[in-house]
């Protein structure tokens, strides 16, 4: 090889995972240099196949293992009439299936095929398998130091040699992701994360406490809409296991967080003696992203607590860099608080919010005044502005960029009442908002905002 080691490392970073396989069979020298980028992480799900690979992974590549991803996803109970009436409903299945591929045949084995697999699913998650292997892979192990919680169902998928084995019809052309689809039909797929003491979320997390300090990232990274949030039964937890876990999270600096609440009025208790007790020993944290999702879009509770008071109340971050804020509700008095405890914040994210008292004017002044803001994203807010906008629901989008005008160049504050006047006859005269980009002026406008040039 031409190329020193260094370097050709840094062009095995942008090569996909398939190229890394076939790399690796090259020689010796390249499958070192290309193991560390094919085993970096691991993926633990109620799926044989995916515990096999992990079990395979932490024998022969531990020392490369640097990231935990972990699914909790299991399979619905449905009866067989059940299961055909989504299979034969799935436009992918009927399509698929035409022309004599002998979909009726598919449709049997398949509901065979679910049933076994449901039952290994139950039998892992009974048996605690995904913490116990967990634990294996953490324990001891200085290498790894992030954990993602994933609603994937599973990362092994059939290939041509696998579908021979599971499809008893020869020479079958129905293609190999369409028999995933009926082994497993992504509507019956149910979450694991939150089942209160039966949930696998409170298991794992009860196992970080036995790991040592090196894991530094906890994040829930959610790719499917229908299961895409912890609930707070996930994190019930007795008092010796919410001090473990906060020990845990003392040494944690980059956190994602996503929770559906139904009810605030019911719920709150809950968040506030796991969520915001944990949080509060977060003396490390540098980067922190909370996402409150309401069902239904309900974003304001009737009782006046907030999802802020919730899961945040009486922290402090006196480290942390970013804060991102997502979908949930909180008062003026809470926002500027924390802007004063923490206040090494660059980058400040408020997305979808309610303010359900105190005004969006004095937040964005107090940010200004406290953070040495280098980015920050104020967009879909509602509530928290004054007269005679406050009587009306309106929804701010920083469509114009104005918040950046105001923080980086002195610009007027855009929540008072003579911008947000001006906001909407901007909306309303359909005013482009231009962009420079490479020498070239790009206008884009309301509401598509599509770049016209």
């Amino acid at each position: 090889m031409d190329l020193p080691p260094e370097l050709l490392q840094e062009v095995l970073r942008y090569l996909l995972k398939n190229d890394l396989e076939q790399m690796r069979l090259v020689c010796k020298a390249l499958s070192e240099l290309v193991a560390p980028h094919l085993f970096h992480s691991i993926f633990l799900s109620a799926n044989v196949a995916d515990l096999e690979d992990a079990r395979l992974s932490l024998t022969h590549f531990k020392r490369y293992i640097r990231t935990v991803i972990i699914s909790p996803m299991y399979l619905e109970t449905f009866s067989e009439s059940a299961y055909r009436s989504e299979a034969v409903a799935g436009f992918q299945l009927a399509k698929a299936t035409r022309n004599g591929n002998r979909w009726q045949e598919h449709l049997d084995f398949g509901f065979e095929a679910y049933c076994r697999q449901r039952q290994e699913a139950f039998a892992i998650l009974s048996t605690g398998e995904i913490s116990k292997l967990f634990c294996e892979a953490a324990g001891g192990s200085s290498n790894i130091h992030k954990v993602v919680f994933t609603n994937a169902p599973r990362q092994k998928k059939l290939t041509k040699t696998s579908v021979q084995e599971y499809c008893p019809i020869a020479a079958c052309k129905i293609p190999c992701e369409t028999h995933e689809n009926f082994r497993m039909i992504p509507r019956l797929q149910a979450t694991g994360f939150g089942d209160g003491k039966r949930s696998l979320a409170c298991s794992v997390i009860e196992a970080f406490s036995t790991t040592t300090p090196s894991i530094k990232e906890l994040t829930a990274e959610f790719i499917d809409d229908d299961h895409h949030f912890l609930t707070p039964s996930a994190f019930e937890m007795t008092p010796r296991q919410t001090s473990r876990t906060s020990a845990f999270v003392a040494n944690l600096t980059k956190l994602r967080l996503c929770l559906t609440v139904n009810s605030l009025a019911d719920e709150h208790a809950i968040l506030n003696r796991t969520v915001a007790k944990v949080l509060s020993n977060a003396c490390n944290m540098r980067c922190l992203f909370i996402e409150i999702g309401f069902p239904m879009g309900l974003y304001t509770d009737q009782t006046g607590t907030t999802a802020f008071q919730a899961t945040l109340d009486g922290c402090s971050f006196p480290k942390l860099r970013a804060f991102i804020l997502a979908f949930g509700s909180a008062r003026q008095d809470e926002l500027v608080s924390l802007f004063e405890k923490s206040p090494l914040i660059e980058v400040l994210v408020l997305d979808g919010m309610t303010l359900q008292s105190g005004l969006w004017k004095e937040v964005v002044e107090s940010a200004r005044q406290h953070l040495p803001i280098k980015t920050i994203q104020m967009n879909q807010l509602f509530g928290g502005f004054e007269e005679p906008w406050a009587r009306e629901n309106l929804e701010w989008m920083d469509y114009f960029h104005d918040v950046g005008n105001f923080i980086f160049h002195d610009g007027p504050n855009p929540f008072s009442v003579p911008e947000v006047a001006r906001y909407r006859q901007d909306l309303a005269r359909d005013r482009p908002l231009v962009v420079e980009c490479g020498g070239r002026s790009y206008e884009y406008y309301y509401p598509a905002m599509s770049p016209r040039y």
